[in-house]
């Protein structure tokens, strides 16, 4: 998070949060300069966070945010740095997103947490690992034993190539 001096007429909620991202090779030598993904606007409440990065095939990367107030999101680099899917918003704001491309079939999971009534809750989706479409609906993993909500979601494939999402029960009252 960075504070600018208002250069207008912002008078509160002047800073900017953005993601930045930066690409080096194993010699330690830098391919792609700390880069600006994000446009935060000053004095908007307007705000990036929790950003997350999944290397996909083909030599890209998945960066997934959190917009407030827009959700959450992602976009696609290339090996070098280029923006190749700008912004694309995927569900509700949240926060600790993970992901995993699916070996077999290249689909992308992505889980996060986010508010469900007075509890977090872990939300996942699908995505074509080409297209990026949504192969599911941002879906709550059902907890029939669980009366709390969930957060800390984590991801990884099994050798059958199926997504294997863990978290933890989680109550905030």
């Amino acid at each position: 998070e960075s504070t600018e001096v208002p250069a207008g007429s912002c008078a509160s909620d002047c800073t900017l949060d953005d993601i930045y991202y930066s690409i080096w090779n194993t010699d330690g030598q830098q391919i792609k300069p700390p880069t600006r993904l994000t446009a935060d606007t000053l004095g908007t409440g307007e705000g990036y966070s929790s950003p997350a990065i999944q290397p996909l095939t083909g030599g890209r990367w998945l960066l997934i945010y959190s917009h407030l107030p827009g959700g959450m999101a992602f976009s696609v680099v290339d090996s070098v740095g280029n923006l190749i899917r700008p912004r694309s918003f995927i569900g509700r704001y949240g926060w600790s997103p993970v992901a995993v491309q699916l070996p077999e079939s290249g689909r992308i999971v992505i889980a996060w947490t986010a508010w469900a009534d007075i509890n977090p809750q872990i939300y996942y989706l699908v995505l074509d690992g080409d297209t990026y479409a949504n192969v599911s609906a941002p879906g709550v993993p059902t907890q029939p034993a669980a009366t709390t909500g969930s957060d800390f979601a984590s991801l990884t494939t099994d050798s059958m190539g199926h997504a294997i999402l863990t978290w933890m029960d989680f109550s905030s009252s």
